[in-house]
């Protein structure tokens, strides 16, 4: 614990002491001294995934990061010669971007713009797979259910005006698992259940 505390002290003043950039719980910092680097200070175990693009939305690197505490996380930006970057970080429903700008030999991040992601539950209970969609936003989904061999064995649109909790019984379907894939005009949410 107290281990994590100083951690904690330390990053909060390096932070400060070098300008970031804050989410709810993800600190973002530019360092531009002898090397150019971008960190993140992670305040409690997360799974997220960082990506750097182009500003054509060309993917130069993507990590997936695991971590079971508060952590440090940098990435070096020596390689990228200088232009402009997009930063996207990807957890906990909620997709951050900066757009990052390296000029002689200096990173600038920009504020951070927060969206979030889809969100639907889904729940199995015995033989009923219960699909919950009331925290959509109010637009088309589509809603589809693929087997192991990704064949679909349902497909369905759903507006606002239908309802926005289906019900599947899958005792008598003939599948190890089912894929639920529920789409919206730039969303997807995917969650795999077993059947037994």
């Amino acid at each position: 614990m107290k281990n994590l505390l100083k951690i904690s002290l330390v990053a909060s003043l390096l932070f400060i002491a070098y300008g970031a950039h804050a989410t709810d719980d993800l600190l973002v910092r530019v360092k531009n001294s002898n090397e150019k680097s971008v960190s993140f200070f992670l305040n409690e175990a997360k799974v997220m995934n960082v990506a750097f693009y182009t500003v054509n939305d060309d993917l130069i690197y993507q990590q997936n990061v695991r971590t079971t505490g508060a952590a440090i996380k940098t990435y070096d930006l020596n390689a990228f010669p200088d232009g402009d970057y997009k930063l996207k970080v990807e957890a906990d429903l909620k997709l951050t971007e900066y757009q990052l700008h390296i000029e002689d030999g200096k990173a600038v991040l920009s504020k951070p713009s927060v969206v979030n992601l889809l969100s639907a539950a889904l729940t199995k209970e015995k033989s009923i797979v219960t699909l919950d969609l009331k925290n959509i936003a109010k637009e088309v989904v589509d809603v589809q259910v693929l087997n192991e061999y990704n064949d679909q064995l349902y497909s369905e649109k759903i507006s606002e005006k239908t309802s926005l909790v289906k019900k599947f019984d899958i005792a008598q379907v003939n599948a190890k698992e089912l894929t639920f894939v529920v789409k919206t005009k730039n969303k997807e949410f995917v969650e795999t259940v077993k059947v037994q």
